[in-house]
């Protein structure tokens, strides 16, 4: 085939590795040298694969880069070149992703280059029916080399003791010849190559091309793709100046600079604008075959080498959540990059240098899928055990992830077990949480729990641990509840509807003991001493019991009240309540066992930005309770507004901030709910943002710790933000400290205020800059005056 538009490359150096296997681990002196003349091309606009200057292998001095995950929680490959050569995928934390996922046979990466060695054993078995523009046949040979090494960096086998490790080392690679041995190309040549990967099956194409001006069929086979949801991905050109590369500069495409063993860019690498993301692209290990030679490994480093590692990146994330769009390929790519130039988005790095674990972890299904809103009552205190009453996996799409603070100074060894409505064992899996870190256990991803599973789960540490569930259905909110440190013979339910304005709850039960317990629910109407009905369940040893509002005829439809359980053998026991209503919206609460005469609610609204709550407060006390709610605006310490009620024991009361006259509409502050009679109270938060599906619930807080321990915050993690809303509830001013860890206990960033007596503040995570994007972590808030405090977190998306 004739190639019209054709470019000639300058002189591109190949170092030849050698196996340990074979030649005794040493660098031998199998070198490829093209040197090529600069030719004019005839339109004016050139292609050319990305290849550039020599490239010598060296022992790995690179250093360690910030990842959001534990070291120890990582999978290393016994591929032979892994650890002397590959300091690149150290680098981008692919170990760490690798826990995640090592990618799918249902995933196909197009590699649309030089060829592809069809016998490379790293590449053999990965590699589908491609095709050939340049000699119009189904034989994609390599007669370059380029093609090879592209294809190995994307998806070369790893873990077979033999070679290097392919980022993305389960999925297909699509081979589409559109560059000849001399690495020439021509736009029409490209274009073709890409609609045909589309059209058979390519989910990512890796256009290793660059060139100074756009071509019309280019960018119209680009959109071809984006149209039919495959993401093209491109090197950003290798002349170290500012000059347009195309197609990298189409907005279509990924656009990707190199950097180099110090994250700083590669002096080859061009720069712009209109980059999205960098990569390693010096001195890259991959295989190789050179023309006529056999099949082997060599080393190079251009921005083609940078662009194979975002392709294969892309893989993973495809296999992990192939629901993702080219659009949301990008949005994630550049939120979860390390910020490696200068601050914020720049001309030589783009958005930063990718970090595979942490690009995962922002596009995984239970992250990116999830959506609405959620509020937790902070811990205030550490215990070696955390119960989950409810846990779900795969179950009428409901998912549940469990992440479990550690505020030791030593790593935590975790145990969970899962156990049935029968207390029988289902499952048991370990875990490590690195000291001051946590762990973030997704139940969807452990094989130990079977599909379908409704249950409970236990977490045990050889050290104090606090935790978090998050419950998420796609398209639906998300439901949290914070892990139970014990249990109580008696527990507070202060809020259960059927058929309530649309809203239906179920209330989840577990007996923390390992003795057969029998439990007595008491279900009450607002305002009747007389328990509408009474239920008596049996449970065995830890075992979980559901019972469902809208399944139980004795209760009426449109019903709003509150509940008792009682263990009849005063055996521990556990629960939570799961609110959900016909449009979506959901919440969840942990049953109250230690009811308190005085309550703080760091957290209510009256129609602040399409926000209006409501607090539930159930009498826990043997004789009548006058209770007074009073309010303070956000910052204040004075009471601005009271709401009273008189409410008989067992029964629960609607506190509606919205129907409160004396507080002005977009009210936001803290309250107190107090009993003029010292009855102990239990109450639940609830709040609900008009014309979108998002609602939250909390436990009101009885009392307040010094220390408080917040399991899971976010900063535009997969679109998640987080938001602490902190009282001071003690006699005097105190300093409030938090201080938030990455996942692997690294401290991320500190913020300090002084709060007066009364007073609440509210820090909004993404409001802390040096959290950066997509964080994910832990915190823990310290009052420094030693003065008691409350707090509440809102995860909102």
């Amino acid at each position: 085939m004739r190639l019209a538009h054709a470019f000639q490359l300058s002189p591109l150096h190949w170092v030849g590795l050698s196996t340990p296997g074979s030649l005794g681990n040493r660098l031998f002196a199998f070198v490829v040298l093209i040197t090529l003349l600069m030719a004019p091309a005839a339109s004016g606009f050139v292609l050319q694969a990305s290849h550039a200057s020599p490239a010598h292998a060296t022992q790995d001095d690179s250093r360690s880069g910030a990842v959001s995950g534990a070291a120890s929680q990582s999978i290393t490959p016994n591929d032979d070149l892994y650890e002397r050569y590959q300091w690149n995928l150290r680098r981008i934390h692919a170990a760490e992703g690798w826990r995640l996922t090592t990618g799918s046979p249902s995933i196909t990466v197009a590699v649309l280059d030089t060829g592809v060695s069809l016998t490379h054993p790293e590449l053999v078995r990965r590699v589908v029916a491609g095709y050939d523009f340049i000699n119009e046949d189904a034989i994609p040979e390599d007669d370059h080399g380029n093609g090879t090494h592209v294809a190995g960096i994307i998806g070369a086998e790893a873990n077979n003791r033999t070679g290097i490790a392919g980022i993305a080392w389960q999925s297909r690679i699509m081979p589409v010849k559109v560059l000849d041995a001399q690495a020439r190309g021509d736009p029409d040549v490209a274009a073709q190559g890409v609609i045909w990967a589309v059209d058979h099956g390519a989910n990512v194409i890796n256009l290793g091309l660059a060139g100074p001006t756009p071509s019309t069929p280019l960018d119209d086979a680009i959109e071809y793709a984006y149209s039919r949801n495959v993401t093209v991905v491109a090197p950003m050109g290798n002349e170290g100046t500012s000059t347009m590369a195309y197609p990298a500069a189409n907005p279509r495409v990924i656009a990707v600079a190199a950097t180099d063993r110090l994250d700083a860019r590669l002096a080859t690498s061009n720069t712009g604008a209109y980059i999205s993301v960098a990569a390693p692209g010096e001195q890259i290990a991959s295989t190789f075959k050179s023309p006529g030679g056999p099949d082997t490994y060599a080393v190079t480093g251009t921005t083609a080498q940078a662009a194979a590692h975002v392709t294969g990146l892309i893989a993973l994330m495809l296999s992990l959540n192939p629901t993702l769009t080219p659009g949301d390929i990008r949005t994630l790519l550049e939120a979860s990059a390390d910020d490696v130039g200068a601050p914020g988005r720049d001309i030589e790095t783009g958005a930063g240098r990718i970090n595979v674990y942490r690009a995962l972890s922002v596009a995984a299904p239970w992250s990116f899928n999830a959506a609405g809103a959620a509020s937790y009552a902070a811990a205030g205190g550490a215990t070696n055990t955390a119960y989950f009453p409810l846990v779900l996996k795969e179950a009428n799409g409901w998912n549940t992830l469990l992440a479990i603070q550690n505020p030791a100074p030593r790593v935590a060894n975790l145990t969970v077990v899962v156990v049935d409505e029968t207390g029988a064992q289902i499952g048991q899996f370990t875990a490590t949480a690195p000291a001051l870190g946590s762990a973030i256990l997704v139940l969807s991803r452990i094989p130990a729990v079977p599909a379908g599973f409704v249950g409970a789960a236990i977490v045990q540490g050889d050290v104090p641990i606090t935790g978090v569930a998050n419950q998420d259905h796609p398209g639906r909110d998300r439901l949290s509840y914070v892990g139970l440190p014990a249990g109580t013979t008696a527990i507070w339910i202060p809020l259960l509807m059927r058929g309530a304005s649309g809203w239906d709850t179920g209330l989840q039960l577990q007996n923390l003991s390992q003795t057969t317990t029998h439990a007595r629910v008491s279900f009450f109407t607002q305002g009747e001493t007389v328990p509408l009905a009474v239920s008596v369940a049996q449970l065995g040893p830890l075992a979980p019991l559901a019972i469902y509002q809208p399944t139980d005829r004795r209760i009426p439809n449109d019903w709003v009240g509150s509940a008792l359980i009682e263990s009849l053998d005063n055996q521990p026991l556990g629960a939570v309540v799961n609110e959900l209503s016909d449009d979506g919206l959901g919440m969840a609460y942990t049953g109250v066992g230690a009811p308190a005469e005085t309550l703080t609610i760091p957290l209510v609204y009256k129609n602040a930005a399409d926000w209006a709550s409501g607090i539930q407060v159930q009498n826990a006390g043997n004789g009548p309770a006058t209770v007074t709610v009073s309010y303070t605006p956000l910052g204040g310490t004075r009471t601005v507004a009271v709401d009273r009620a008189t409410i008989v024991p067992g029964t629960a009361t609607t506190f509606y901030q919205g129907a409160n006259p004396d507080l002005p509409d977009g009210f936001v502050g803290s309250a107190t709910v107090t009993s003029l009679e010292s009855q102990p109270l239990a109450a639940v938060a609830n709040a609900v943002k008009q014309g979108a599906r998002m609602a939250t619930a909390y436990d009101a807080i009885g009392g307040g710790s010094s220390t408080l321990h917040i399991p899971l915050v976010y900063r535009d993690f997969a679109g998640w933000n987080a938001g602490l809303q902190l009282q001071n509830v003690g006699a005097a001013t105190t300093s409030v400290n938090v201080t938030f860890y990455q996942e692997d206990g690294r401290e991320a960033a500190s913020v300090s205020r002084t709060l007066e007596r009364g007073a609440s503040w509210t820090l909004y995570v993404p409001d802390v800059a040096e959290l950066g994007s997509a964080f994910v972590g832990s915190a823990i808030v310290t009052s420094l005056g030693g003065e008691p405090i409350a707090a509440t977190v809102n995860q909102v998306k």
